[in-house]
Parts: C-alpha cells; sequence; structure tokens
C-alpha cells in the first residue's frame, strides 16, 4: 500500500470529487482514479459509489476514511520531528496567545529567545484571551499570554506589564504643528465608538461613558486589527492600549487625543503557565 494512494483517497473523500482532488495534489484526474482503483483492490471493497455524475464516499469508505487519516497524519508528524531533529531542535515550546499581543509585544519576545535557545522549536497558537486558560488545562500549550487574569486557582500568572488605554481617532488631515488639539468631547459625540476589541477594560469604561454622554454612539468591533483599520477609514474612534496603536501613531495614519475629562483604564497583560518545565522557565527569564 502506497502512500500516495491514501493521499489522495483522503483528497477525493474530503471533496468528493475526483476532478477537484487532481487539481488539489497536481495530478491527473486518471491518475486520481488509478491510485483509487490501486487501493480498492489492495483493501478488497470499493470506497466510493457513483450516482449519477457524482462520486459519493460508501459506507466502506467513511469507515475507512479516518484510518487512512491518522495513518497520513502519522507520517507527517514524523516527517517534521525528523526535520526539527535535523535543525537541533530536541525540545517544543507552545505559546498560545491573544492576537493583539501577537502582533505587538511577541515579536520582539521571539526574537530574542529564538535566537538564545535554537533548539527550542517554538509553536505559536493565536487565540482570544477567553479560551487560553483553555488550552493550558487541556495540554495543547506550554504558556499563555493573554489579556485577562487566570480564573482559576491551579494556574500560575504573572503580571507582565501596564500601558495606558488612548482614545484614537482618524487623521483629520491637517498639520499636528500648527493644528489645535481634537476636543474629546467632540470627538465622542460626533463619531461612532468601536467597543470590545479587548477583553480587559471596555464594561467598566462604557459605564463611564454613557454616564458621561447618555447618547454616545457604539459598535461592537471584536478585533483590534479590524478597529484600527476602520479608524484609519474615518468610520468612527475607539480606546485602545498605546501599544497596539505605536506604529499607526508613528506614521501618522491615527491620532491620539487627550482625555483630560476622567482617567482612562490601564490595559494589562498576564503570562500563565500550569506545568512547569525547563523551557518554561528559560521563557520566563525573557520576559
Amino acid at each position: 500500500m502506497k502512500l500516495e494512494w491514501l493521499q489522495t483517497f483522503a483528497t477525493a473523500a474530503a471533496h468528493e470529487n475526483f476532478r477537484q482532488a487532481a487539481e488539489i495534489l497536481f495530478i491527473s484526474q486518471p491518475a486520481v482514479t488509478i491510485h483509487i482503483k490501486n487501493l480498492e483492490k489492495q483493501l478488497g471493497f470499493n470506497l466510493f459509489t457513483t450516482q449519477g455524475r457524482r462520486v459519493l464516499l460508501s459506507e466502506e469508505g467513511r469507515r475507512f476514511l479516518p484510518h487512512a487519516q491518522a495513518v497520513l497524519k502519522s507520517y507527517h508528524s514524523g516527517l517534521k520531528d525528523m526535520e526539527q531533529w535535523r535543525q537541533g531542535k530536541t525540545r517544543t515550546l507552545t505559546i498560545v496567545i491573544s492576537p493583539l499581543l501577537a502582533a505587538s509585544v511577541l515579536p520582539r519576545i521571539i526574537r530574542i529567545f529564538t535566537k538564545a535557545h535554537p533548539h527550542i522549536d517554538v509553536v505559536i497558537d493565536v487565540q482570544d484571551s477567553v479560551f487560553i486558560e483553555r488550552r493550558l488545562h487541556d495540554g495543547s500549550a506550554n504558556i499563555g499570554l493573554s489579556l485577562l487574569p487566570t480564573s482559576g486557582s491551579n494556574i500560575h500568572q504573572k503580571l507582565l506589564h501596564q500601558e495606558p488605554v488612548l482614545l484614537v481617532a482618524p487623521h483629520d488631515g491637517g498639520d499636528a504643528e500648527t493644528m489645535p488639539p481634537l476636543d474629546a468631547t467632540t470627538v465622542l459625540t460626533e463619531n461612532v465608538v468601536f467597543t470590545y476589541n479587548h477583553p480587559g477594560y471596555w464594561d467598566s469604561l462604557l459605564q463611564m461613558l454613557h454616564t458621561r454622554f447618555p447618547r454616545l454612539q457604539t459598535m461592537t468591533v471584536s478585533q483590534s486589527h479590524v478597529t484600527k483599520r476602520f479608524i484609519e477609514e474615518g468610520l468612527g474612534v475607539s480606546f485602545l492600549p498605546r501599544s497596539a496603536v505605536r506604529r499607526e501613531l508613528m506614521e501618522g495614519r491615527v491620532l491620539h487625543v487627550n482625555v483630560p475629562e476622567f482617567d482612562l483604564p490601564q490595559a494589562s497583560t498576564y503570562l500563565l503557565y500550569k506545568y512547569t518545565s525547563e523551557e518554561v522557565f528559560q521563557f520566563l527569564s525573557y520576559v
């Protein structure tokens, strides 16, 4: 039994279409048919049935599919392991991290850590902060970088960083040195405020905003990168951590609006882990 027959079968089964399988595998459609026929001959049963021009998995094909997928997964896992070994990587560290942190603080940390520990294969799993603890509990990640503190007593927690939250508005086209600064009250009453792009501070911040601006217009935009894009396009304003908009502010794509009327919250970053290991301790020394 050849692995290429299993790969062809798994691909054809996923689409129930030999033509699409041929396009995905960069082989001819007759080659797909030959691989399937050879596999069926060795197994002793049909993997597909036909219904008019349609190709459908047979009952035997549906039963055999997870076994074929398991063989292919094991094969590719073995190849990956050997490639890591060839590169001198003998250990793996899986970091689950929120999208906001992955795009802002993680690149600097990874650059330093991987240079100091080239034998560690670093895997990055990007998840919303509410799902990070789950990854640590089920063992699929070693370390979590989250915007939320832990909710469980069996998760270790370290407060890494706190930073100011800024009111960010579209660039008005004026010269920053000659134009008067934007007025926060005007900005908030004349624009839609994009909310809940950060899981840590919006409940209390919104309560404060609604108290001061009862007619405040809001729109939930759950991802910070989408929020920033909307602001650049002039669709509204938002409150974002300083690190999330550092580049946009430096390049003049958005503006920081001072809010002297009330105290803005701080955005926090937490490092979470459940089990200690040599790799975890080494990473802790860099953050």
